[in-house]
């Protein structure tokens, strides 16, 4: 059985194809219900995207909140370094304040 270019751009491939002519050919059980083999695709098709965009989702969180984390570090270290600056100037400033009263 060969497969058409229609079947491949839908992604079909050929265990894929065999499976579907098997369960056309048989009367709908009742784990499908009344829907079509077409209609049980494109469920799974959807249900591959939905589970696709949840796991990217998770993915851009995941970087997000490690961004946010280096952007804080990065804010504490620079809140540190400004500290000690202005301790260290206002020491200077006392000291030479205490020399030109001398």
């Amino acid at each position: 059985m060969l497969l058409t270019p229609d079947d491949i751009a839908l992604g079909l491939s050929l265990g894929t194809f065999s499976i579907i002519i098997n369960l056309s050919h048989q009367a709908p059980t009742s784990i499908f219900g009344n829907f079509t083999v077409i209609d049980i695709i494109v469920r799974q098709r959807q249900a591959a995207t939905t589970k696709q965009r949840a796991y990217r989702l998770y993915l851009a969180q995941k970087k997000l909140k490690k961004l946010r984390l280096a952007a804080d570090k990065k804010m504490e270290a620079a809140c540190i370094i400004q500290s000690r600056d202005r301790g260290y100037l206002t020491r200077i400033h006392y000291q030479n304040m205490r020399q030109n009263f001398m």
